[in-house]
């Protein structure tokens, strides 16, 4: 049957080539608007460049509420990204925001950029493949055969799958943290490695340095709340051999999880250093 027959399968490869074209267009020429689209604040020369699987529902939490918007945003969803994706972005004070950043191109300006260690990130993000199965049909692609969260996978395979995609453009969950806005010449940057130091500690101390009231983190029961839906059971013990080639399902990985061991494992270290390269720079001062 020929391309412009009914084969839904030419039209699925047509849209998949035009998708990898615009992914890897806007980039460099809309950073204002790529995905993970930053928080730009209108009380202060400021923007918010996060990361998924990086705190980032603290994140936008704490950008909501020193931007004022808590309460609009919590009655909306209580997950914060539903109110950003939906509402924030159409609001007039974030666009007149936005449109003095894009005058900038941030010269002036302050970029907060929150971040996890790449290794940390990949684990979890690895576990939560599992756990959702949305990679699944992107795997199989790339990888040439059925991939099924349900029956499992080792991580070495997840790795294998990360080596064959642009990790620039890919799903945000296992993309690379590094985004286009943070490649704009900036007037200062807080930088913070929520492996290394303290979110909230961290987020006050800029706060200070920009002028803004002080959140009062401990007050605030959502992040406590919203740890406690994301963070993982540690399994004990060092009982797991072959952990890079083991295969783990969507049921281990709402079980125990072995997150410090798999860390520990020299072939996921060294695959994870050359595939988030470029996060590894900017965390350690070596932008662009």
């Amino acid at each position: 049957m020929g391309p412009l027959g009914s084969n839904s399968k030419y039209y699925r490869d047509l849209n998949r080539r035009f998708l990898d074209f615009v992914r890897r267009y806007l980039p460099a020429t809309r950073p204002y608007f790529y995905d993970p689209r930053p928080l730009v604040m209108t009380k202060a020369d400021a923007v918010v460049s996060w990361s998924a699987k990086s705190a980032s529902a603290q994140v936008v939490a704490w950008y909501l509420i020193v931007e004022g918007l808590k309460d609009e945003a919590f009655s909306h969803h209580y997950w914060p990204h539903q109110y950003r994706e939906r509402m924030l972005y159409l609001k007039p004070d974030f666009r007149k925001a936005l449109a003095r950043l894009k005058r900038s191109s941030g010269r002036g300006w302050s970029l907060i950029r929150v971040m996890r260690s790449p290794l940390n990130r990949l684990v979890s993000s690895y576990r939560h493949a599992l756990l959702f199965g949305y990679a699944d049909k992107e795997m199989s692609r790339v990888l040439g055969r059925k991939i099924s969260s349900f029956e499992g996978y080792s991580i070495a395979t997840f790795l294998d799958f990360l080596k064959k995609i642009d990790i620039r453009t890919c799903d945000l969950h296992y993309r690379a943290q590094v985004n286009p806005i943070d490649n704009l010449k900036f007037e200062n940057y807080f930088i913070i490695n929520i492996n290394q130091t303290d979110l909230f500690h961290e987020l006050n101390k800029i706060e200070s340095k920009l002028g803004l009231d002080r959140t009062e983190f401990e007050k605030i029961s959502y992040f406590a709340d919203i740890g406690k839906i994301h963070h993982s059971r540690q399994s004990a013990g060092n009982d797991f051999d072959h952990l890079f080639t083991r295969v783990f399902s969507s049921s281990d990985a709402e079980k125990e999880w072995p997150g410090k061991q798999l860390r520990a494992v020299p072939e996921v270290q060294q695959a994870v250093a050359k595939i988030y390269a470029d996060d590894y720079n900017f965390l350690n001062g070596t932008k662009g």
